[in-house]
């Protein structure tokens, strides 16, 4: 249960999550429901179609406020947690829904049937935000909640009937909006799993390349630069030749053919030479790697994961057994993030259905291989899994299975390996191996 919470939470849009948190947004928002409340209740003509009550709406105006100002802390928000914050959000949710229903419950008829469709709209906006689907009903509870303290809100039966009417409107309207939002998200994010994995793909056969061209060049060049001390032979003696062609009586014809002949061959050996320099260049820049500080990547690791998986994982921790702190890899830090990210997660995610408790990430090395482990002690692998995991990249229900299969290319990229195995005490165990290189 609070896997599948902990998913949907993971789920939720960050640019979304961006907007909920500014201020001026909401202050934008509840100054026109203090307008909308101010007109329905006393603005001439108006006022009669609606009839409006305005101190019930102006408290659950005022409540809602609260939650407003709460929600759209950041501080709040850090300190919090995402679980609980995702809590907070639900919670806002209901007030603001009940709050739109106050104004129907409290309004003559028909102008509380014309604002019954506030309710309804929030609803399935608020439906598509939070994924509402039936395999995450999370948020179906803050509608239902909504509705309930309309009922107790509402004095009449025609109140009665719209709120009924109008709260399986609303609910159907979540539902429909949400089930739309989660399949595009899944779309977006398999999206983006194709383009790492492909990004991966790419920087492994870039590598390649680069390290065939390094290879071809140096055996052109030659490892001690004998081939450039040979052109520079030749451009001597090709030199010392046309100083003695100069100072010699020959024939005018034959003096022209072979002054001639010389420039020639000086002119060319000049422009192999510049080309073999530049070739060894661009063989040093092909195998240029940057410095990457493990501690700053796995640190990150962790609080992303911790902050992810707080209700579920309770103990997230790394450790460096190791001097070395640095290492240079093809495609930096973010390829150390996606790799050290995406073993833990798995390890936090189990299975889909099981979890895991306890994730340990450690580095340590044996002077050659700096080794990258992440423990858990979850579900671990199936044995088929084990066994086929060369063709097979996921062991969850809904996995893509791309996330492995990008780190395993990372890693490729980097000569390093990927390994997978299941602890005698259960669990499992993620061994990640890379050179240390200079």
């Amino acid at each position: 249960m609070l896997g599948h919470f902990e998913r949907w939470v993971g789920n939720i849009d960050e640019e979304q999550l961006k907007a909920l948190t500014n201020r001026t947004t909401w202050l934008f928002i509840l100054s026109t429901f203090v307008a909308l409340i101010s007109i329905g209740a006393w603005a001439p003509g108006i006022s009669d179609f609606f009839q409006l009550l305005p101190l019930p709406p102006f408290i659950a105006l005022g409540i809602v406020t609260v939650f407003a100002f709460l929600v759209s802390s950041p501080k709040l928000r850090y300190r919090l947690g995402s679980n609980r914050y995702a809590l907070l959000m639900l919670a806002v949710s209901m007030v603001f829904q009940g709050f739109m229903w106050s104004l129907v419950c409290f309004s003559a008829f028909p102008g509380a049937t014309l604002l019954a469709t506030l309710p309804i709209l929030l609803a399935a906006y608020h439906g598509e935000f939070f994924q509402f689907t039936a395999g995450q009903l999370w948020w179906g509870a803050t509608t239902l909640g909504a509705i309930l303290i309309a009922l107790v809100m509402a004095d009449t039966s025609d109140h009665y009937a719209v709120v009924v009417f109008g709260g399986l409107i609303s609910l159907s309207a979540a539902y429909t909006m949400g089930t739309y939002a989660r399949k595009r998200a899944a779309a977006v994010r398999e999206r983006e799993s194709m383009r790492e994995a492909i990004e991966a793909q790419t920087l492994m056969e870039r590598v390649r390349e680069t390290e065939d061209t390094r290879n071809l060049l140096s055996e052109i060049c030659g490892t001690n630069h004998d081939a450039a001390n040979a052109l520079s032979s030749v451009l001597i003696n090709v030199d010392m030749l046309q100083e003695l062609l100069e100072g010699q009586a020959l024939n005018t014809d034959i003096a022209d053919d072979i002054h001639n002949i010389t420039a020639d061959l000086s002119e060319s050996t000049k422009k192999l030479k510049v080309l073999i320099d530049q070739g060894r260049e661009k063989g040093k820049e092909a195998s240029l790697k940057e410095l990457v500080d493990i501690d700053r990547i796995a640190g990150k690791t962790v609080a992303t994961a911790k902050n992810q998986f707080q209700g579920s994982v309770t103990d997230i921790t790394y450790a460096r057994n190791s001097d070395v702190r640095y290492l240079n890899l093809h495609g930096g830090e973010s390829t150390l993030e996606r790799v050290m990210l995406n073993a833990v997660k798995n390890a936090c995610e189990g299975n889909g259905l099981e979890h895991a408790t306890s994730v340990k990430l450690q580095v340590f090395d044996n002077g050659q291989r700096l080794m990258m482990s992440v423990e858990d002690n979850g579900p671990g692998f199936p044995v088929e899994f084990l066994a086929n995991s060369s063709s097979v990249f996921t062991t969850k229900q809904d996995g893509t299975g791309l996330g492995i299969y990008t780190s395993k290319r990372l890693i490729a990229a980097n000569n390093g390996e990927l390994s997978l195995e299941n602890l005698p005490g259960g669990g499992a165990r993620v061994t990640i191996q890379l050179p240390l290189g200079e």
